[in-house]
């Protein structure tokens, strides 16, 4: 294993922040704004807040660098549950446990390793820094959460995705187990920023060193007393914002920690990890723009958790939000067009009406050897704007889950 370098301490010359620590230690600008993130630049013995942050002269600068990362990462023969796949990018079902890359002092067991052995990843340069070797990985996972992660396998690719999430043109939808005070019966909006811990350096807390903004939308899908003075409650969170714990973070800020977080909250006898599951991620494709709506089906840990907690589990909640489900009894079904692979399923105006949606058709695209369900999900979308002729203003989407059942489907407005 690497050796970890011994601190630097310097007194500050007037200036920001990143560019003094760059030129008194010789590293890149970029590596320095990692360790000032990562809460291994203290000024004056607090930690740093922004890279961007000015400096009068004379405070005192203490540098922890982190130990050289490994130049070699090992291909890993690991099974991966694959969401989507093509030669763009892929979509996994990260499990528990797994750490998304490798970092200083951790080179094996990562969803990296998983990747590299089963196909290339694009290059990347300058990898030792703080954020440790991460080709292809456009946002992270913490290692206890499991669902939905995209990995890049182009540099094209990676370049779009991250500028994806960077522009908030994602939509990510969490399921979690909340332990605490949870009294709401409505949805909540945290906007709370949140910045490192002033002493915890490894915990992050709302407001703390170079605190930014951070918003999240907690939806309570059902709470009950556990009889111990606590209240448990299953909650959606949809972050608006990407912080490090985010979730975390705002829950705890809720007196309602997730169960089994022992870092802002404390572990549990029931779940042996932090329940927290990212079960649904909405990402334009890189290359065609077309919405990838990916879905990780709800693990068997955190739903035997619930259920052994004496909660109630209704099978739509493991369904996206923005899909209306409507019983195949209120629909007409026309012929399958076994040589076009595709189902017409059209829907009775009772059903359409009923949700305000002037639908004229769905089209399900479908495997030959489809069975049909007791319903079929709709997802609704508006595009302002296009002309008003049938058939002019027309939606395509696509929706991924592990379940195994993918389809796309069209939809037209008359």
């Amino acid at each position: 294993m690497p050796e970890v370098p011994a601190p630097l301490t310097f007194t500050a010359e007037p200036g920001r922040l990143d560019a003094v620590v760059s030129a008194l230690s010789g590293v890149s600008r970029s590596q320095v704004a990692a360790w000032i993130e990562a809460g291994r630049v203290e000024i004056d013995g607090a930690p740093a807040g922004k890279a961007s942050q000015k400096l009068r002269g004379g405070e005192t600068l203490r540098v922890a660098p982190p130990a050289p990362a490994s130049a070699h990462v090992e291909a890993e023969q690991v099974p991966l549950d694959v969401l989507f796949e093509d030669e763009h990018l892929i979509a996994v079902n990260k499990p528990p446990g797994m750490v998304t890359h490798p970092a200083p002092g951790l080179t094996s067991g990562t969803l990296v390793n998983a990747l590299l052995g089963r196909m290339r990843l694009p290059e990347q340069e300058d990898f030792d820094t703080e954020g440790g070797y991460r080709p292809g990985i456009v946002h992270r996972l913490d290692k206890d959460t499991s669902g939905v992660i995209v990995v890049a396998k182009t540099v094209a690719a990676h370049a779009r995705l991250a500028a994806a999430f960077k522009d908030r043109e994602t939509k990510k939808t969490y399921l979690a187990i909340a332990a605490g005070q949870w009294k709401a019966e409505r949805p909540v909006q945290v906007d709370a920023p949140i910045g490192r811990h002033p002493v915890q350096r490894q915990r992050m807390t709302v407001g703390g060193a170079g605190a930014r903004e951070a918003q999240t939308l907690f939806t309570p899908l059902e709470a009950h007393p556990d009889g111990h003075g606590r209240t448990l409650a299953l909650v959606r969170a949809q972050p608006r914002t990407g912080r490090t714990h985010q979730i975390r973070v705002h829950l705890a800020h809720l007196g309602s920690p997730i169960l089994g977080d022992a870092v802002y909250g404390r572990a549990s006898e029931i779940m042996t990890r932090h329940a927290l599951h990212a079960q649904f991620l909405e990402v334009p494709h890189p290359v065609s723009g077309e919405t990838l709506r990916l879905h990780a089906a709800v693990p068997e840990d955190l739903l035997s958790a619930w259920v052994g907690l004496g909660g109630r589990w209704e099978p739509g909640w493991d369904e996206d939000p923005g899909i209306i489900r409507i019983p195949l009894n209120s629909c007409t079904v026309g012929p399958v067009q076994l040589g076009r692979r595709r189902l017409c399923i059209h829907i009775a105006e009772s059903v359409f009406f009923s949700y305000s949606h002037p639908l004229c058709c769905a089209a399900l695209q479908v495997g030959l050897n489809l069975k049909l369900p007791d319903s079929i999900g709709i997802r609704i979308t508006k595009r302002p704007g296009l002309g008003g002729r049938a058939g002019a203003n027309t939606d395509r989407a696509a929706y991924f889950s592990s379940t195994g059942f993918a389809f796309s489907f069209i939809r037209s407005r008359v």
